[in-house]
């Protein structure tokens, strides 16, 4: 098994070397966003069945509750950023569908159809 140089930019190879390989990668910290959100989304479409209304709001105070709390300590900040980013995609997805949400039938219809044939185009294949 070949083994890369430890001082190859860019790359964690042991437990222990993750946490040193991600303070050095702070600057890069942002281009996780989009995917913390994205994560999120993917969470509330993936539900079975639809949350309570208030789920959202509730992720978001949790998280901003870490954010207070743990001010002080990067590693609980760093949770609750990504957290909080978590469930900003979350409670994007769970608003944008309320707001687009169509009338539902409370009940089967049944009913009898009828109509006309105003027009037929001829086609190569027939009628």
């Amino acid at each position: 098994m070949q083994r890369i140089p430890s001082d190859s930019p860019g790359l964690c190879h042991a437990a222990g070397a993750v946490a040193d390989c991600f303070r050095t990668e702070r600057e890069r910290w942002p281009l996780w966003a989009p995917v913390l959100i994205g994560i999120g989304i993917a969470g509330y479409f993936t539900l079975g069945s639809e949350p309570p209304v208030w789920l959202g709001g509730l992720f978001l105070f949790v998280a901003a509750g870490f954010l207070w709390s743990g001010r002080g300590h990067n590693a609980t900040v760093l949770f609750s950023l990504a957290f909080g980013l978590t469930a900003i995609g979350f409670s994007a997805a769970q608003l944008r569908t309320h707001l687009v949400a169509a009338p539902i039938l409370e009940r089967p219809m049944t009913g009898a159809l009828s109509g006309r044939v105003l027009q037929v185009e001829a086609f190569a294949s027939g009628p």
